[in-house]
């Protein structure tokens, strides 16, 4: 697997909410107490697991598999229900192939799931490292590509996909690798909207945008180069008392830094309240659970930031215009300082191909954080340094 110092580079310093330290591994019966990783059959995810331990320590003599078999056959069970079903037709026979890593785009029959899956994911990738581990000659640690699912606009939630993206798809870091998915790389599609899609719009048919994105990322954290970048990787969020903005810093921007771009969002499909004007929302300070980031909230606590500007370090967001607080709305419907969270691109069809407002490009490939949620943390101190250009004014 990736090194401590590679896991911890692609959290971006931004933590989970949820508590994951008691999933199971995948597939297998929960313990009295603890949380259960594998939803009733029909979810797409269990049929690419490994049998359980109890099936597979029999697997030399066939019994317990051709007797589990015999089973499911009986019941009539369709096949696409059945756990395993996918792994032992096309991935066990490949076990003996040396492979460099592998990709996996996948996540909509999960996305009404996102806590079982945020424990699914990562212990299938344990579980695939440890079927090819187990012949000679073979890493133990393969890198392992991760696609965030794309816009949605037949998705009856609004906010359950993104919650997926971010919990479920990257276990509530935001970003891959972290320590939950070692050796890992994430290529963002939502932001490739394709509403027209013959497949459904969450099979976006912008795939050469999804290639590029996957090899970038594959460059940068499966290859470990350093001097590539894959992405903008959220930092910190920090409410700059002293001049009532919220400063969002990112790391991973690349030698150009961050461009803001006009947002594009969607006529014919309603979002709620995404109106177009920024793709960050924040979260009036008192709002308690609301803010959370497991909140379906879109409306009340959560209101667009006023207004967003580009940082002149080329590194960070500013999001400025607050109102003054007190009741979590100022005058005219305008979000409060300081806001209790921020969250970016919070929707399931967040906007038009390549229109979600923030992206680093590198090599003409545009690259956008992926979608985030994040406490703010409140600073007495300015969370960006003096301009130069303002000192030269003062003087």
């Amino acid at each position: 697997g990736a090194e401590g110092g590679e896991a911890e580079g692609g959290e971006g310093g931004v933590r989970a909410a949820a508590n994951l330290s008691t999933c199971l591994p995948c597939c297998e019966e929960p313990l009295p107490g603890q949380l259960c990783c594998c939803p009733p059959p029909g979810c797409a995810i269990p049929p690419s697991c490994p049998p359980p331990p109890a099936l597979a320590e029999g697997a030399g003599s066939g019994s317990s598999l051709a007797e589990e078999g015999a089973r499911i056959l009986a019941e009539g069970v369709a096949a696409s229900r059945v756990a395993t079903h996918l792994y032992n037709a096309m991935v066990s026979p490949l076990r003996n192939v040396t492979l460099a890593g592998v990709v996996w785009y996948q996540g909509e029959s999960n996305g009404g799931a996102p806590v079982p899956y945020a424990c699914q994911l990562p212990a299938l990738v344990k579980r695939w490292r440890e079927g090819w581990g187990g012949w000679r000659r073979h890493d133990h640690g393969f890198a392992f590509g991760v696609v965030q699912l794309a816009g949605d606009v037949d998705e009856k939630a609004p906010i359950a996909l993104p919650i997926f993206r971010w919990l479920g798809q990257t276990q509530g870091f935001g970003s891959l690798p972290n320590t939950k998915m070692p050796n890992t790389f994430l290529a963002s599609a939502f932001d490739l909207g394709d509403a027209a899609s013959p497949f459904g719009s969450v099979h976006s048919r912008h795939k050469k945008e999804v290639g590029e994105r996957l090899a970038l990322a594959a460059r940068r954290w499966a290859y470990r180069e350093p001097s590539i970048t894959a992405g903008p990787i959220l930092q910190s969020a920090v409410a700059d008392a002293g001049r009532r903005r919220v400063v969002l810093t990112f790391r991973e921007v690349g030698p150009s830094g961050l461009v803001l771009s006009r947002m594009n969002t969607s006529r014919a499909h309603n979002m709620t309240n995404w109106d177009g004007t920024t793709p960050f929302e924040v979260c009036a300070d008192g709002a308690g659970a609301a803010c959370g980031a497991m909140s379906t909230s879109f409306d009340g606590a959560w209101s667009l930031a006023p207004r967003t500007s580009l940082g002149a370090d080329g590194k960070s967001i500013v999001l400025s215009g607050f109102a003054d607080g007190g009741s979590g709305r100022g005058r005219g419907g305008r979000a409060e300082f300081p806001p209790a969270a921020v969250r970016f691109a919070w929707r399931a069809y967040p906007c038009e191909v390549l229109g979600c407002g923030v992206y680093t490009v590198v090599g003409g490939v545009p690259l956008p954080p992926a979608p985030f949620h994040s406490a703010v943390e409140v600073s007495t101190k300015s969370a960006l340094p003096p301009s130069p250009f303002s000192r030269a004014r003062a003087e």
